[in-house]
This record gives C-alpha cells, sequence and structure tokens, in this order.
C-alpha cells in the first residue's frame, strides 16, 4: 500500500494508514460489522474518481495490528471544499481512532490548500453527531436519500436524451453554467465523468434545443441520479417532469440497478416533484461544516 504511517491508536498497536488506493472489501466488511451491531443501516459513497486532483490519498485506514477498525474517505471535486466520510468500528470508539483519522485527512487537504470541510453524518448516528458537535462542528444542511419505486403517473417526455461526449461537452458546460451558475457547480467534474466508465450525462433536447441537463452513475447496485436540472428560460413548462421520466427510463432500459437521488430537505419544489413521481425518503444525511 502505497501510503504513510503516523498516529497511535490508544490501547493497541494501532496505525493510521493514507493512501490513493480502495480497499473496498475489507471496508464494506467493517461497515456491515458496524451496522450488525450498531442496528443501523449506514452506507459510503466512494467516488475517488472524481476528485479534482488525482494525487489526494482520498483513503485513511485505522488498523490495530492487522484488524481495520477505522475508515475515512475524502471526496473533493473541486478545490473549494471537500467532503468526508467515516465509519469506526463501535468497539474502538471513544479511543480517538476518529480524530486520528479527522487529523491525517487535514493534513492531506492543507497540502492542497482545501481547507473547507463537511463532515457527513447519518441522521440516526446519535453518538456520530454528538462528535461532531463537541469537536465544535455544526448542522449546515441536510439531504434526503430518495429511492424509485415503479410509478404510473411518469409522463412521456417527446424530446430526446443525448449523451455527452467530447465533441459535443461545451454546451453540457454552457448548460450547466445557465442551471447552477459558476459559484455552484464543479466543473472539475465533467471531466472525470466522461472518463468514468459508470457515469453517464445528458443534454435535455426539445427539438433542435437544449432546455437542460442531467446524469445519473451506477454505484454497486444502485444508480444514483445528479445533476438535474432546465435552463433558466425554459423554466415553468412542464419539463423537469419529463426529464424525469425520460432518464428513470434511460436507466431502466440499462440497468436494472435501484434508481436513487439526493435532495436539500429544504428544497420543498424538488422534493415535492420527486414523491409525486414514485420517490419515498430512504435516509436523512446531514452535513455539518
Amino acid at each position: 500500500m502505497d501510503g504513510i504511517v503516523s498516529g497511535q491508536v490508544k490501547g493497541g498497536e494501532g496505525m493510521i494508514k493514507k493512501t490513493t488506493d480502495y480497499l473496498e472489501a475489507i471496508v464494506m466488511d467493517l461497515l456491515r460489522e458496524t451496522n450488525k451491531i450498531c442496528k443501523m443501516s449506514l452506507s459510503l459513497e466512494v467516488a475517488n474518481e472524481l476528485n479534482y486532483k488525482k494525487e489526494i490519498k482520498a483513503n485513511v485506514y485505522a488498523y490495530d495490528k492487522e484488524r481495520l477498525i477505522g475508515y475515512l474517505n475524502i471526496f473533493a471535486p473541486s478545490k473549494d471544499a471537500a467532503e468526508i466520510q467515516c465509519v469506526v468500528h463501535p468497539k474502538y470508539r471513544k479511543m480517538h481512532v476518529f480524530t486520528e483519522l479527522l487529523t491525517e485527512a487535514r493534513r492531506e487537504l492543507e497540502a492542497f490548500k482545501i481547507y473547507e470541510l463537511l463532515l457527513v453524518c447519518d441522521e440516526h448516528s446519535s453518538e456520530g453527531k454528538a462528535v461532531l458537535s463537541r469537536l465544535g462542528y455544526r448542522l449546515n444542511h441536510s439531504e434526503y436519500q430518495m429511492a424509485y419505486t415503479p410509478c404510473e403517473s411518469l409522463e412521456s417526455y417527446p424530446g430526446v436524451l443525448e449523451p455527452v461526449t467530447e465533441e459535443n461537452v461545451k454546451r453540457y458546460v454552457k448548460g450547466a453554467k445557465d442551471v447552477f451558475g459558476s459559484r455552484d457547480f464543479p466543473y472539475e467534474l465533467i471531466d472525470n465523468f466522461l472518463k468514468s466508465e459508470n457515469r453517464y450525462l445528458y443534454l435535455v433536447k426539445m427539438g433542435t434545443k437544449d432546455i437542460g441537463i442531467a446524469s445519473y452513475s451506477l454505484e454497486g447496485e444502485k444508480a444514483v441520479i445528479s445533476g438535474l436540472g432546465i435552463l433558466k428560460k425554459h423554466r415553468g413548462m412542464g419539463y423537469a417532469k419529463g426529464m424525469l421520466s425520460a432518464l428513470i427510463k434511460e436507466i431502466r432500459s440499462a440497468c436494472d440497478a435501484q434508481v436513487t437521488l439526493e435532495v436539500d430537505s429544504s428544497n420543498e419544489e424538488a422534493f415535492g416533484l420527486y414523491t409525486k413521481y414514485g420517490f419515498k425518503i430512504m435516509n436523512q444525511i446531514n452535513y455539518y461544516q
């Protein structure tokens, strides 16, 4: 493993390793065991290939001898901020494992001049929320994780979804700027999406006109919708319903994955649209700053 070693797990021969390698099998074993003990259903969304700098050692592991007892992932799609996810085995909590992992993550991000952090915490993790509070983190916002159930009310869409390629990517960038604004959209992601084998970008068209953008990614057994938006001058015409319908049909024709998405809990308009067309809340994720 290409990494560095530092820190000490209190009460054991522990170490922290930081690397670009994601050891999925042992991380999933840790997550399953943690969920079983805590009677929870925590999940990890690891997307290292989308980090704007491939050199970022986005995976930080805590070991007690040969046993993995903690894992932290860094998601830095742009130079502005990074999201942090972490899981620590219940038997090793209150032993400074999380703080050691977070310290290493901070050091790594500071090397790339990234200082703004958003720490991700499941709504049902009372212990996680308490730890973040003690460390001085405060709730920034919450998102609902929603899953699609077949819905007869989905409308047909007379337009088309045009896959984004190197030939039309400039049109997609133009649309993204219109939908999200230059400050809110991590444009570094676009190139990484195009190079990925399981991430898909689309231009939403009506006739010859681009009216919106959409995307989804395959993450294990899930197809995660993201980046949906209608261009400003085409809003209020009912296109969002058709776009959502077309994207769901596109996904379901390509794979059997569960269709999911995340929506800001304060975005009542989007939440209302998704619930109307078959999406139901699975979980709530909180972001602390």
